[in-house]
């Protein structure tokens, strides 16, 4: 699952962003269809499943966000490296 933006008519409350919209494949998956904003919502929500926190946070590792957010995300993505689940920037 990976998230793209709103349309521009969607609501932009905290809930509509935390039910972002799952419309790309993983290897297609680039900064400029990637809702952030939406996919950390719904992280922080607790409405992600394990692999897609995995792929949050593996996009997050990919744009070096993960170490420019608040030290959360950084060490969490250290962990996913460290534990295999996540790759470091190719």
């Amino acid at each position: 699952m990976c998230y793209k933006q709103a349309p521009t008519d969607a609501v932009n409350t905290t809930a509509e962003w935390g039910r972002a919209l799952p419309l790309c494949e993983r290897d297609n998956m680039n900064e400029a269809t990637y809702d952030h904003v939406g996919a950390i919502i719904a992280y922080e929500s607790g409405e992600l499943d394990n692999e897609a926190a995995i792929e949050l946070f593996q996009h997050l590792i990919d744009t070096g966000l993960a170490w420019q957010l608040q030290g959360h995300y950084g060490r969490t993505a250290t962990a996913l490296i460290n534990a295999g689940y996540c790759h470091p920037k190719q």
